[in-house]
Parts: structure tokens; sequence; C-alpha cells
């Protein structure tokens, strides 16, 4: 585990995260890019100005957006379940750590076992059934 004072949030993830926030936000950014080629094909201002403006705030809030996530995954934290995740991303080779904490069996170390009731081959379901 790393201490938690000297965690970095990895700039790829961060470069990337902001363009998945930035389409992710479609409502901004289709109608923004939609009135900015309006604008530019008529030569219309108030349509370039709008759609600028539309993807300008769509970018702000998608770098803050990600801001909140980098801040996330530096700070201290004591739930249990984040803890591994933050540690994988925030390690040195993150790549590798995320891969081998999301498909253990590729990785040769052990899967996750499967809860009592799993064991027996048959679901919850049929077992309320009963």
């Amino acid at each position: 585990m790393k201490d938690d004072q000297n965690r970095k949030y990895p700039k790829e993830l961060f470069l990337v995260g902001i363009v998945f926030n930035f389409i992710a936000k479609f409502y901004l950014c289709v109608p923004g890019l939609i009135l900015l080629v309006i604008g530019l094909i008529a030569r219309s201002r108030p349509f370039i100005v709008f759609g600028a403006t539309m993807l300008a705030i769509d970018l702000v809030l998608a770098v803050s957006d990600q801001f909140m996530i980098k801040r996330t995954f530096e700070e201290p934290t004591d739930n249990p379940e984040f803890k591994p995740y933050q540690d994988a991303i925030t390690g040195g080779n993150w790549r590798e750590d995320l891969e081998k904490l999301t498909n253990p069996e590729r990785h040769g170390d052990d899967p996750p076992e499967d809860d009592e009731d799993d064991a027996s081959g048959e679901d919850s379901d049929s077992q309320q059934n009963r």
C-alpha cells in the first residue's frame, strides 16, 4: 500500500478523463458543435458565439469534474472497498495494477471466493422456493 501523502493521479488518466467528461455531456457538446458549424457556414456571429460558449462551459465542467475525481483518488480514505482501486490507480504502474485487480484469473491470482449459497450450483431464487 502506498503512503497516503505521496499519492499521484496519472496525467494520462486526467487528460483522457477530461475528453470523456467533455463528450459525456452531449447535451452541451452536440448542440454547441451544431451551433458553431451553423455559425461558421452561415457566417453568423451570434451562432458562433453561442456555440463556442456552450463548448467552453462544457470544457470547464469536464475539467472541474476531473479535478474532483483526481482529488478523490489522492486523498486518504477509510473505505475498504475503494482502497484497492485507489492503490492501483495511484501506484507506479496503474495499468497493470488495475488489470490485476479487475481480472485476477488472467494473472494467476486466486479468483474471489463465491458465497456458500452459490457454491451448491443453485441460485438463491431456487433455494427460496423450496
